[in-house]
């Protein structure tokens, strides 16, 4: 095995030097319907089905849902949307029902799926990689829809996260 003589500072501003889309993800437990949270680290690529590489931290207790579940959606949201960025990455499904007041519906596999985003694809798991703190999932594409016209998306189109970064209030204290 190699040390690590990376400078991290480097590495992370490289790792950063593209935008990252910003999604929600979202999944069930059988009727509990609390596994969401914002996440950029992910990978989607071009194959038939579409598949798409995301590392779940396991601090968070969507991870747990959505490895039992072993299926998940994941939205693209607009940059007006914050408050419901906020929402999903600010508080635990532990705590609040994050759907509370939200327009959704039950999505193909079983998740919530949003109403007001950009669209949604769903997926189910088809591998995983445990680290020490994510499980890295390969999972394949089961149902996808979008809510507005496609047409002039870009990777930088949408919210990202260095916007979220950028225009995001402090995240409250724990």
């Amino acid at each position: 095995m190699y040390e690590n003589i990376a400078d991290h500072a480097v590495a992370d501003r490289i790792s950063n030097a593209t935008p990252k889309p910003l999604w929600i993800m979202t999944s069930h437990r059988g009727e509990e319907l609390t596994g969401s949270m914002v996440i950029s680290a992910l990978s989607l690529y071009h194959s038939n089905p579409v598949k798409v590489v995301v590392c779940v931290t396991k601090r968070d207790y969507t991870h747990d849902i959505v490895l039992e579940s072993r299926v998940f959606a994941l939205h693209v949201i607009r940059e007006d949307q914050m408050d419901l960025a906020t929402h999903f990455a600010y508080q635990s499904g532990r705590d609040v029902d994050k759907f509370a007041g939200l327009d959704y519906k039950i999505g193909h596999t079983g998740c919530p799926v949003l109403s007001d985003c950009v669209g949604y694809m769903e997926f189910e798991i088809t591998g995983a990689v445990d680290t020490p703190t994510h499980t890295v999932v390969v999972a394949e594409v089961r149902n996808a829809e979008a809510f507005q016209p496609l047409e002039g998306m870009t990777y930088r189109s949408g919210a990202n996260e260095s916007w979220f970064r950028d225009n995001a209030p402090p995240r409250p204290p724990r």
